[in-house]
């Protein structure tokens, strides 16, 4: 797997796990996204921005930096996609 493909995956398996997590379960045990209002997308972006630079000040390492930025990152793209505003 080449570099692009790992973080490429590491964002469709976020982005998997945020559906299931705010997404509406849906008969055939799918979920389906819910819509998400423009502000709604950026204080969710904004929490977890915090928390990114909340782990950097506090903690030796950037392993769960880098874990609370790739919420943010996919945050932004999932609004990107499904942007209806």
């Amino acid at each position: 797997m080449t570099p692009l493909e790992a973080i490429l995956d590491a964002f469709r398996s976020e982005r998997q796990y945020q559906v299931r997590r705010w997404g509406c379960s849906q008969p055939d045990g799918t979920f389906q996204e819910v819509e998400h209002s423009l502000a709604e997308w950026l204080i969710y972006m904004d929490v977890w921005l915090r928390r990114t630079r909340h782990e950097m000040a506090g903690k030796s390492g950037s392993a769960p930096a880098l874990e609370a930025l790739r919420k943010v990152i996919c945050l932004a793209w999932a609004e990107a996609v499904n942007e209806k505003h």
